[in-house]
């Protein structure tokens, strides 16, 4: 709807479909809300002599607004928790200066949680043909702007809309300035709703766009009925990103650095990649970022921002790629030392062509891969995502019992509690397990998507502060019952050492179940994280392009591309210590570490602590002084293994 319209008929048609729009917005409670605001709040208010509005009213009105508009929960717990007496005074008060809208706000907004927004749906509530509501659809609507919620910028408004009914009603017509507002906002979402993917021509804003996509209100509400994720559905997300490959070479970061360090390392790993998220999510709220390279763009501009995407490129890769290593390395069997590990194929079926790695890799990429990275929305995986969390607690549950039952039985031994140091060499590879840990936490691109999604914002720091609680358990739990089950040898991929008898009855069965489930759960993990790449890679090759997903063949030939990659580097890779060492010594610790800390010294926005620029100054060196020596360790260990051969 152009306000500049003068046209009667169109006016009524956009106000007629109002409770139409109200409907397909498919949110929880808001019919009932609306009618509460629109026809019977009305009439309560006018009853009363002298008028005035009471607290639990006011709290109900405050659902409607947040209901019909963007959440902001911290606003209804401040005005559910005002004085009663202290709303009647101030409302009553606001009624009788009325028709100076002025003044009436002022009177409304000295109670905490009610700006000029909440303030103009009291006052419109009371007197429609006075003051209308402050909606962002009819700011934009009527002077281009939505985000300046002043009283000037609603004086401007209340102008108007004052004058559009004028005129609208000078025809014969009956139209207040609420019913002008509300024509206004039935538009806006009616043609949201209407609005396809295909229809969408117009190009990324590089400079604002987050990593992941935003879902667009009023279509997803419409197309899915969504209305915000739950703490539990958040902090089902968050685990699922954090826990994956990495679970399996932390048995073998105990082996390097003997039991009581390796647990101590694994909970400070999980101390530090908190922090760094609480960083992150508090220098976004001051920025106003919606994502991690919004963030970083913000505090290191364009160079920034691509860096940032560079480095989650190459984490995400490096991830799928260890990923794959697994499922061959299960499937087909691998070698270390000299010594073959048979893979399952190869104890059902014995060996044969199609039972090869390259071949059976080939396949789950055609028959498992292909399928599920064509999902154009993450949410298509949510069912793959809740079976593959279910998988990863098989695997240790499993894992648990083994070992219980082989200690009851008197043949497990003591395991290491210290690093085996028999020279330099030794001393050094220990550092070598630091990109390992925090490959195991890296979560942070998801952080902000899954923060965007949320019914309630305020609550990801509790959700991330549980997701990595959760996933801490379940990481000393695999790695201390991994390695006190295989002790020194323990693989670096602990799953290849379930190959072998495990001196327990239904042993080769259990063994069968450990890996052949915990496959599964990487396939279907698999797509969430090529999700997340194919997005990043996008943006970084493609950044003023129409979003990936509106374009068939840019989506399908990105994704060919990635896949096809992946599965050259899984076929190449020597084993999955490589790839750990390799993307956790670099890219991971950046995404990870090096970033949030640079973001909170560089502190573009004056919020910084002295506390957080020390703990910042701190991560960033242990950052870089362990992953430098790990990169040196590992070119040593390759020139050493050289001259030896």
């Amino acid at each position: 709807m152009d306000f500049k319209c003068s046209d009667s008929e169109q006016w009524k048609e956009a106000l007629s479909s109002y409770g139409a729009s109200i409907e397909s917005l498919n949110k929880p409670n808001l019919v009932s809300l609306d009618d509460f605001y629109r026809n019977e709040l009305p009439g309560v208010l006018q009853q009363r002599n002298p008028s005035y509005i009471t607290t639990p009213e006011l709290s109900k009105l405050m659902q409607w607004k947040l209901t019909r508009g963007k959440w902001r929960p911290r606003l209804l717990d401040f005005v559910s928790s005002l004085d009663d007496a202290v709303v009647r005074s101030a409302s009553e008060k606001a009624f009788q200066s009325l028709p100076d809208i002025s003044k009436a706000i002022s009177a409304l907004t000295v109670l905490k949680g009610v700006g000029p927004a909440t303030a103009s749906a009291v006052l419109a509530a009371y007197a429609p043909d006075i003051a209308p509501f402050m909606s962002d659809e009819a700011m934009v609507a009527a002077i281009g702007n939505s985000k300046d919620y002043t009283l000037k910028q609603y004086l401007v408004l209340v102008d108007k809309l004052q004058a559009k009914s004028k005129e609208l009603s000078a025809k014969g017509d009956s139209f207040t300035p609420s019913d002008v507002e509300r024509a206004l906002w039935s538009s806006v979402v009616g043609c949201q709703i209407r609005m396809t993917y295909s229809d969408r021509k117009h190009r990324r804003n590089h400079k604002t766009a987050p990593l992941l996509p935003q879902k667009d209100a009023a279509f997803s509400h419409s197309e899915a009925g969504f209305d915000g994720a739950s703490f539990s559905g958040a902090v089902f997300n968050l685990s699922t990103t954090i826990v994956g490959a990495g679970i399996m070479a932390l048995p073998a970061t105990l082996k390097q650095l003997g039991a009581i360090p390796g647990l101590i390392v694994i909970i400070l790993a999980a101390i530090l990649t908190e922090k760094s998220i609480e960083m992150l999510l508090r220098f976004t709220r001051a920025s106003k970022s919606a994502s991690y390279s919004g963030l970083a763009g913000d505090a290191f501009g364009g160079f920034g921002r691509t860096l940032l995407q560079a480095c989650i490129v190459i984490n995400n890769l490096g991830t799928l790629v260890v990923y794959m290593i697994i499922i061959g390395d299960v499937l087909s069997g691998t070698s270390s030392d000299g010594v073959h590990y048979s893979g399952v194929t190869e104890e059902w079926f014995g060996q044969h062509w199609w039972n090869s790695r390259s071949n059976l890799l080939l396949l789950t990429t055609l028959l498992v891969f292909a399928p599920l990275i064509s999902f154009k929305r993450v949410d298509s995986l949510r069912y793959t995502s809740a079976l593959s969390v279910a998988l990863a607690v098989v695997f240790v549950v499993i894992t648990a019992g083994i070992v219980i039952v082989k200690f009851i039985n008197g043949s497990i031994g003591m395991p290491r509690l210290l690093p085996k140091l028999i020279d330099q060499a030794s001393f050094w590879k220990l550092f070598t397990t630091v990109p390992v840990l925090v490959t195991a936490y890296i979560c942070h691109h998801n952080i902000h998507p899954i923060e965007n999604e949320l019914r309630d914002g305020s609550q990801m720091k509790s959700i991330v502060r549980t997701s990595i609680v959760l996933c801490s358990t379940v990481y000393i739990a695999t790695s201390f019952f991994g390695f006190l089950l295989f002790g020194d040898h323990t693989l670096d991929d602990v799953l290849a050492n379930f190959d072998g008898e495990l001196g327990i009855p239904y042993g080769s069965l259990l063994n069968d179940v450990v890996r052949v489930s915990y496959v599964i759960h990487l396939m279907l993990v698999f797509p969430i994280v090529f999700f997340s790449l194919r997005l990043n890679m996008d943006g970084l090759f493609f950044p003023y392009a129409i979003p990936i997903a509106y374009d068939n063949r840019r989506f399908f030939s990105v994704t060919a591309a990635l896949i096809c990659l992946i599965f050259l580097g899984a076929n190449c890779v020597p084993s999955i210590w490589d790839a750990f060492q390799f993307t956790g010594a670099t890219a991971t610790v950046s995404v990870g570490f090096i970033f949030p800390a640079a973001i909170v010294i560089r502190d573009t926005h004056g919020i910084a602590t002295k506390r957080d620029r020390l703990v910042s100054s701190v991560m960033i060196l242990l950052a870089v002084s362990s992953s430098s020596v790990a990169i040196c360790s590992d070119i040593y260990s390759i020139f050493n293994i050289g001259v030896e051969a």
